[in-house]
């Protein structure tokens, strides 16, 4: 699986031209990953926002390079998707429930993409995972964040770790708990949890 991430790297950076620079600092940019990861697996309900935040930037880049790429000077397009991107993740930073919304399906259609399955599968995972979350947000935030950032940290150090059938279960109950403890003092919806959950 760590194989098909690099590929995915270096595919996005042959997309935006940057492919030397990417292939040289690969290591980093899997050590970065892999920061990421653990910090969404024990934060993710603090910085999800962030999190939406690069990955629309990423994919206006993407999307730029999709579609222009090959009918316009390179530096059009780059400062095309520089402007558009950032604008978009400075906007994208203050949709709180819709960014958690969306930000949980990606990250769904990832570890479906991750296991290997088919587009359709994919699509529905995520599809599932955003209906989850617009309904109980808290909860899907504190479940989707874990899952997916010990998945993916797992999967981009598993050199480095050991008991290798323990480690994804024991870092997504530790995230949970962690993650439930500081949502019971942050106010991020109106509301954030079922009311048959709420403290009386």
């Amino acid at each position: 699986m760590r194989e098909l991430i690099e590929n995915s790297i270096r595919w996005f950076g042959l997309l935006t031209g940057l492919e030397d620079a990417i292939n040289q600092g690969m290591p980093w940019i899997i050590g970065a990953l892999s920061i990421i990861a653990l910090a969404a697996c024990f934060f993710g309900i603090k910085i999800y926002r962030i999190i939406f935040s690069g990955l629309l930037f990423i994919g206006t880049c993407v999307l730029c390079c999709l579609l222009w790429k090959d009918r316009y000077p390179w530096l059009y397009v780059a400062a095309t998707f520089s402007i558009v991107g950032v604008t978009l993740a400075f906007i994208g930073f203050r949709w709180k429930k819709l960014g958690a919304v969306l930000v949980c399906a990606l990250e769904g259609c990832l570890l479906a993409y991750l296991v290997g399955n088919p587009l359709v599968v994919i699509i529905l995972f995520g599809m599932l995972d955003g209906l989850f979350v617009f309904w109980f947000p808290v909860i899907g935030l504190i479940v989707f964040q874990s899952v997916c950032g010990s998945f993916l940290f797992v999967t981009l150090q598993e050199n480095i770790l050991w008991f290798p059938n323990f480690q994804v279960p024991f870092l997504i109950v530790m995230g949970m708990l962690l993650q439930w403890f500081i949502s019971q003092r942050i106010e991020i919806f109106d509301e954030p949890y079922p009311k048959w959950m709420r403290r009386r």
